[in-house]
């Protein structure tokens, strides 16, 4: 669902869960958007990317993982806390979660899409064809790719996917989202979209941190 000025509602919610959105940092800092969404929660996904004066009134809680988008950076080891502040938020409390980056389509979306396979037990096909869908801009990064279709080998998810294929079914089965399709285009700074290294395998070398700032 297309929610203006570069939101997109991934997970609508509903009474047996919360909501979760993906944006760019503009719509982060945009309180009157997060009031009218309901949205309590945030994430940020990036290094030197916290919106400026978090109003405690209508954040809760905000949780922060320094990362710049580069494919030799290893968003992989945030995967675990991302995914657990996610659960516990929207699938237990149900409430709204906000996650974005600068533009909202490479780091941010990594997050989504380990968050959908790991609590969903969707494979990264199905994962990335519902966001793709629902927000057209998503594109994480080569290295960052490499690290998810990982990430779905340890959660098991890639053999049911080559199972899925034996048994003759179509892919497009896997790839249709739940949600809305996607809205109006978002512009993405170019720096973003053509990337200047493209790698084969991951290979993780830039030190990052993940800061959880509870407000």
């Amino acid at each position: 669902m297309y929610l203006g000025k570069s939101g997109h509602c991934i997970l609508e919610p509903n009474h047996e869960r919360g909501g979760l959105y993906l944006s760019n940092l503009e719509w982060a800092k945009d309180y009157d958007l997060l009031r009218e969404h309901k949205i309590r929660y945030l994430m940020t996904v990036g290094a030197k990317l916290t919106p400026p004066g978090l109003n405690r009134s209508i954040v809760d809680d905000h949780i922060k993982f320094e990362i710049y988008d580069t494919p030799t950076a290893d968003i992989k080891q945030f995967f675990k806390q991302a995914t657990l502040f996610l659960k516990e938020k929207i699938l237990e409390q149900k409430q709204n979660v906000l996650v974005h980056c600068h533009q909202g389509a490479s780091r941010s979306a990594t997050i989504v899409i380990a968050f959908l396979m790991k609590c969903l037990k969707w494979n990264y096909d199905r994962s990335y064809s519902h966001i793709k869908r629902i927000r057209n801009v998503v594109q994480p990064n080569k290295g960052f790719v490499n690290q998810l279709k990982m990430y779905e080998k340890e959660l098991g998810l890639a053999k049911k996917q080559d199972q899925t294929h034996k048994k003759g079914k179509k892919s497009t089965e896997l790839q249709r989202p739940l949600g809305q399709e996607k809205g109006n285009e978002d512009i993405v700074d170019q720096s973003e979209q053509q990337r200047e290294e493209e790698v084969d395998e991951y290979e993780p070398q830039e030190p990052s941190e993940a800061v959880g700032l509870n407000i």
